[in-house]
Parts: C-alpha cells; sequence; structure tokens
C-alpha cells in the first residue's frame, strides 16, 4: 500500500518515553593546563528567530504497528461500548485513544497508576510501561460517575514493530540521529534501502552521520530535519513501509574570539563568544563561565610554541549540541609571521573588493589606517581605509581579529586572514576580513 507517514511529538524518546533523555557533553580529550577566567566581553545579543519555537525544540516519532486490525473492539456486559488504539499522546508517551459510546462525560480509565478522564465519549490514557513486542494483555478499569456502572475490561494487543529515532547519539562521537528498531525475532527491516540486522531480540540500529549539521560556529539555532524511510517485512507476512521524522533544534554558537585561526605571541588565548542563555560551554574539556545572557570568555594556556587546536562545545538539552574547532598557533614572532604569511601571496584589498562574493574562504591582506576601532579584551572589531591596493573611493574593510590589541584611529595595520564576503558597516557595504595576524603601527611611528 502507500507509505505511511507520521508526523513528529515533542519529547527526547519518542513512544515509550517514560523520562526525559539529557544530552550529555561530548567526550572530550584529556584538558590542556587549566584555565582561568577573564572578564567576559560584551557580545552581541543574538538574532531573534521566527518559525522556530524557544523551548520545544526536540521532535522525534516512533512507529508503533499493532498486528491486524489496530482498532480492538471490546464486549462490555454483552454490547459493544470500547475500542481503544495505540498512539503517542502530546506528550510523546506512547497510549491509548479510547472510545467508549457508554461512558458519559466524567467517566474514569485507570490502567496501573495512570488515569484518564472521557469528554465526548473519548479520551487518551497514557501507558504506565510501554508496550512490549508481541502479545500485550491490558485490564482496563472503567469508573463511571456517581452510581454509573463500573467495570473491568480486558483487552489484547498485539505490536509487531516498533521504530523510533534515538537523539541521544547527537552528543557522540561522531553525532548522529541513530534510528532504532524492535521487531518479532526473523523479521527483515531496511532504513534508507539499507538493510538492518537484528539480533536475537529482534533489537537493531542504525546511525545517521550528522557532523556536518552541528559543527561550525553559527549565531541561529539552526534545525536539523530529516525524513527516514524504511520497510518492516515480517517474517512469513506482508512488507511495510514508512517514514521516520526526526527534528532537533542546535544550540547557538557565536566565536568571537579567537576565531577559526590565530597567530599570538602570548602564552595563553582568548575564547569568548554567546551562545544560548542557561548553555554549557566547554572549551577543551574545561568550562568556560557563560553569564545571563549567554556570553562566555575565558583563557586557556599556550605552554610551548606551535599549533594547537581547540574543541568548543555548547550544550543546551533537549537541543543538539554544537562543536566548532578552532586552531591557536603560539609564534615567536608575529612580525616574522607575517613575513611568511605575506610570502604565500595573500590576495590584497584592492583585487578582494572588487568582488567579495568570488573571493570568499581565500587568504586575504588588508593594509590601511584604521578609522573605527573597537576592542575589548578578547577580540577587536576595526573599520580600515585601504588606500594602498584600492584605487577610488570608498576603500574600507572591516577587520575582525580574536586577540585583544592596542589600537585607535589613525593607525595603521596589516591584518592577514580569510576573506568572509561582506557587511553592513559604517552605513555602507563592505568587504570582511577574519583576521588570524594583525600588526600595529601606531600614529606617527615608522615602519
Amino acid at each position: 500500500g502507500a507509505p505511511h507517514v507520521h508526523s513528529g511529538v515533542p519529547t527526547a524518546y519518542g513512544m515509550g518515553a517514560v523520562a526525559p533523555v539529557a544530552l550529555p557533553a561530548p567526550p572530550i580529550v584529556p584538558p590542556p593546563p587549566p584555565l582561568h577566567d577573564e572578564p567576559l566581553p560584551a557580545g552581541p545579543a543574538l538574532p531573534a528567530k521566527r518559525g522556530v519555537p524557544a523551548v520545544a525544540v526536540v521532535a522525534i516519532v516512533m512507529v508503533l504497528l499493532a498486528v491486524a486490525a489496530i482498532v480492538i473492539a471490546l464486549t462490555m456486559r454483552g454490547s459493544p461500548a470500547l475500542t481503544a488504539q495505540p498512539q503517542l499522546d502530546d506528550t510523546g508517551r506512547e497510549s491509548l485513544r479510547l472510545e467508549c459510546t457508554t461512558c458519559p462525560d466524567g467517566t474514569i480509565a485507570k490502567l496501573g497508576v495512570s488515569t484518564a478522564t472521557f469528554t465526548g465519549t473519548k479520551t487518551v490514557l497514557p501507558l504506565p510501561v510501554p508496550l512490549s513486542i508481541g502479545e500485550n494483555t491490558l485490564v482496563i478499569a472503567i469508573d463511571r460517575p456517581a452510581s454509573g456502572r463500573d467495570e473491568e475490561v480486558k483487552i489484547h494487543v498485539p505490536v509487531a514493530y516498533r521504530v523510533r529515532a534515538d537523539l541521544g547519539t547527537l552528543s557522540g562521537t561522531p553525532p548522529s540521529v541513530t534510528v532504532r528498531v524492535e521487531a518479532v525475532p526473523g523479521t527483515q527491516v531496511q532504513v534508507e534501502g539499507k538493510p538492518l540486522a537484528l539480533d536475537a531480540n529482534g533489537k537493531g540500529a542504525y546511525a545517521i552521520d550528522v557532523t556536518s549539521e552541528v559543527s561550525g560556529p553559527s549565531d541561529e539555532s539552526k534545525t536539523i530535519e530529516r525524513k527516514i524511510p524504511f520497510s518492516i517485512t515480517p517474517k512469513d507476512g506482508k512488507a511495510e513501509t514508512g517514514e521516520l521524522l526526526a527534528r532537533v533544534v542546535v544550540v547557538p554558537l557565536r566565536i568571537d574570539a579567537p576565531g577559526p585561526l590565530l597567530y599570538t605571541e602570548r602564552s595563553n588565548a582568548p575564547f569568548a563568544g554567546q551562545t544560548k542563555p542557561g548553555a554549557t560551554v566547554m572549551v577543551e574539556g574545561s568550562a568556560a563561565a557563560v553569564d545571563a545572557q549567554g556570553r562566555f570568555g575565558v583563557r586557556a594556556e599556550l605552554p610551548a610554541p606551535g599549533e594547537r587546536t581547540f574543541l568548543v562545545v555548547s550544550s543546551a538539552p533537549p537541543l543538539a549540541p554544537r562543536t566548532a574547532r578552532l586552531r591557536v598557533v603560539r609564534v615567536a614572532s608575529l612580525e616574522a609571521q607575517a613575513k611568511e604569511l605575506e610570502a604565500k601571496g595573500p590576495v590584497p584589498f584592492g583585487v578582494f573588493s572588487k568582488d567579495p562574493a568570488a573571493n570568499v574562504g581565500k587568504d586575504g591582506l588588508v593594509e590601511g589606517e584604521v578609522v573605527r576601532a573597537s576592542t575589548d579584551p578578547s577580540h577587536a572589531v576595526l573599520l580600515v581605509e585601504d588606500k594602498k591596493t584600492c584605487s577610488g573611493a570608498p576603500c574600507l574593510a572591516r577587520i575582525l581579529h580574536g586577540e585583544e590589541i592596542k589600537v585607535q584611529p589613525g593607525d595603521t595595520v596589516r591584518a592577514f586572514g580569510r576573506v568572509n564576503g561582506t557587511v553592513s558597516a559604517g552605513g555602507q557595504t563592505v568587504p570582511e576580513l577574519d583576521a588570524a595576524l594583525v600588526l600595529v603601527v601606531p600614529r606617527g611611528a615608522r615602519r
């Protein structure tokens, strides 16, 4: 028949959930020397997002198939009065949708510790424990209001298979969405067209790597949504096809310092930016202080010259964690390093400014006078006029640098880094350079 499409519900377990899943921080390699706090920078506010709920950030789906007819007709005192159908309730718990034609408003259905009240002959009764694969026998107590008839009804719910998306593995290495299948042993399963072997207990798992979707800084709360086709063929039965929906929002993580690459002569490097308020930020396994606006800032020790890669992870369950890998190179001399970078032939401002979009990601060089400067203990934002390689006007570029530097309007800078494209600065659209190294020549000084 036609494929079944199953909609999502806000829960971290899917059908059969009894408690939310805590997404642990990803495994981290042994931490570097201790970090020490620095004053938190006045980072920019994260932009408000439209169309994405602020709280309802996770939606996963569970597919539950009862053998034969999924609607169960029950007999109560000689008359068919009650039907029950497995489903997910609004919180994602496995439930029974009940309809009772002889149950007035206020009638209570009870199964173990779970209760539900009928309105308009219908109610949804959460299951105290998930249904098992195979035959399930349940006894539902019906308590009618006032002096109405009370009774117990036995129902049989045979379940052929269960499919769910597990988002707890998003914090693993590599981060992934895992499709978990439970079925009667002997069932054949395919996920995304690939066979999935089940163990002797009828269980199997299929991992979908989402590394590219949770890696790298982002100011916005990105949503990962996957539609995962599957097919289930019971032993000696007909194949059933369906589509599993997994949806989760990734926590935002803005990086102001050190940027994707930083050259420094110092024995430590700043790590600063902004994330979701209440999130936890780890810098190579050590916690960074996060303020009420989600801003964070620490300095990491660089005990010896050379290059190091730092893993920054922002976690805010039930959102998916976001990671960023940032390179810091401690050098003996910035002047000497600048000569090495210049020898590699970076694209001068006068060239990449003519078509910034075509030069995004390329190594660039800006040389000119500082028109405007904004600095704090972790990073600097400069507006620079480069007349050395640019003819005409304007010849402005915005420079981002993930390190504290002493600079003021009128000083001259040479900035080496990566071309980002264009931004709005100084009331106009200008090229932007994410600078890994900045040399400052104070006003009036000779080079």
